[in-house]
């Protein structure tokens, strides 16, 4: 992993877009059911076949992914699902007084 200045508590495979693709076509495929393969993966990521298997590798490498059995670790299924929940978090923040300020302006 290359060195930062600052420090992350996040690395730098896990923070990629592509990654962050590949977790969540993993997820998918884990809550769908079924054979989870390469091609599965590859199927659902819009990118080239060799990134695609290059971010398994990676992910595989940092924990993420368990390579023999393409399946999501306990810190690959976290990760699959922080950004759904920073989106539901904003999503009910924005929600949060709309109804006040509703009331307001009645």
């Amino acid at each position: 992993m290359i060195a930062s200045t600052q420090p992350s508590n996040r690395s730098s495979v896990a923070s990629s877009d592509l990654a962050r693709r590949v977790l969540r076509a993993l997820l998918a495929l884990t809550e769908r059911g079924g054979e989870i393969s390469v091609r599965t993966v590859m199927a659902l990521v819009p990118a080239s076949p060799a990134a695609v298997c290059a971010m398994l590798l990676a992910l595989d490498a940092e924990g993420y992914v368990d390579g023999d059995c393409f399946r999501l670790t306990m810190k690959g299924f976290a990760a699959a699902h922080a950004p759904r929940a920073i989106a539901f978090e904003r999503r009910t923040e924005d929600r949060k007084g709309s109804m006040r300020k509703a009331i307001r302006v009645a």
